[in-house]
């Protein structure tokens, strides 16, 4: 028998974190015949193994004689609606962001004057920009991933005409993107001290977006910017006025506002992850509807196929779907390059790339 309080111990501690109270509700036992056999004083009763069974986490067999798999199946170890502490209650000491100062000084940094792109990055662009006529004609999606470099190297401006035009109809950006996107709304750019409290905003849309179950992106394009002008400048914003997915994907402590004073820091971690949860699960359903032939196209900014479109490509083939995993990969500058792929998709529409032939503009 002592070898199945071993088990029962192990239960309690990787279900229930070692709360004994819980482990007993959830089997429906005693808690104090409960604690008696973990603690070796009595041995476990015939009736209290058989609740234990029943209660459909663990496998008997594993249970009673210790071969097999721990569990049935899966255990559920969320019950019902996650209910949040207001404090922290880690066993280590954690930084308090309730008293934390606002941000250092940044020396406020202006976005880069677009160029005019020259034929020849406009003819670097026609394979591109072809593909994604192709991928249109046929009503296939065209998505965009942005980093940071493209929206405060000024290529905000052209990623809105693209959307507005049609050429691209889903945008993915890191954190870093989306917060950079706001600055550029928000504080024209400049981010120092006094504009900094303007992006705390995005914090406060995860919160909404988390208490209406919608994706991070889409809370921040409805709540982020209130001016019609600010509104204009967001890519975000722009997408949720055409009413075109954007996601937002990233990492706690990717970027500053993160870690803005806040009384509440479980609720704004939840919340954060609950938005851009929302936003995962959109990007793989675009990811979805890129497969066939033609299929569409995925734009990347980064030198390798991005973390996230690549998990939710494994994702999709483990649920018996596919999506295409041809890439194109905007090169830098920036600011030179986004450009010169607007002006080479309207090129390929008005048929100004292929002998005078005018394509059918969306």
């Amino acid at each position: 028998m002592q070898a199945i309080q071993v088990r029962l111990e192990y239960l309690c501690q990787y279900l229930f974190g070692g709360n004994l109270t819980e482990f007993a509700k959830r089997v429906k036992t005693d808690r104090r015949v409960l604690r008696s056999v973990l603690c070796g004083i009595t041995a476990a009763r015939p009736r209290m193994l058989t609740q234990i069974i029943q209660a459909g986490i663990v496998n008997a067999e594993w249970l009673m004689c210790g071969s097999g798999p721990p569990f049935q199946e899966q255990p559920e170890l969320v019950q019902g609606p996650l209910c949040l502490p207001d404090q922290l209650c880690s066993r280590h000491s954690v930084f308090d962001t309730a008293e934390a100062p606002l941000l250092a000084t940044r020396k406020p940094r202006s976005l880069r004057r677009l160029q005019q792109p020259t034929p020849q990055d406009i003819a670097e662009q026609l394979p591109l920009a072809r593909a994604i006529h192709a991928a249109r004609v046929h009503e296939k999606p065209v998505l965009l991933h942005l980093e940071q470099p493209v929206i405060v190297d000024g290529g905000g401006k052209a990623v809105n005409a693209l959307l507005a035009k049609g050429y691209v109809t889903s945008v993915s950006m890191s954190a870093e993107a989306a917060s950079a996107d706001a600055g550029v709304a928000l504080a024209n750019g400049l981010v120092d001290d006094k504009d900094s409290i303007a992006l705390f905003r995005l914090n406060d849309a995860a919160h909404m977006a988390a208490a209406h179950g919608l994706g991070y992106g889409e809370a921040l394009g409805r709540w982020c910017c209130d001016s019609p002008v600010d509104r204009t400048k967001s890519v975000i914003a722009t997408g949720y006025a055409l009413e075109l997915p954007v996601t937002v994907h990233g990492g706690f402590g990717d970027v500053f506002h993160h870690f803005y004073p806040h009384r509440r820091s479980a609720e704004l971690g939840a919340a954060l992850g609950a938005a851009m949860y929302v936003d995962m699960l959109l990007l793989t359903e675009q990811l979805h509807a890129t497969a066939g032939k033609p299929p569409g196209v995925i734009i990347t900014t980064e030198d390798t196929f991005p973390r996230v479109y690549e998990n939710a490509t494994v994702t999709l083939q483990g649920a018996g779907c596919t999506a295409t995993t041809d890439c194109f990969k905007i090169s830098r500058p920036y600011w030179l390059t986004v450009p010169a792929l607007l002006a080479a998709c309207d090129a390929v529409y008005d048929g100004s790339a292929d002998d005078g032939k005018r394509t059918t503009r969306l």
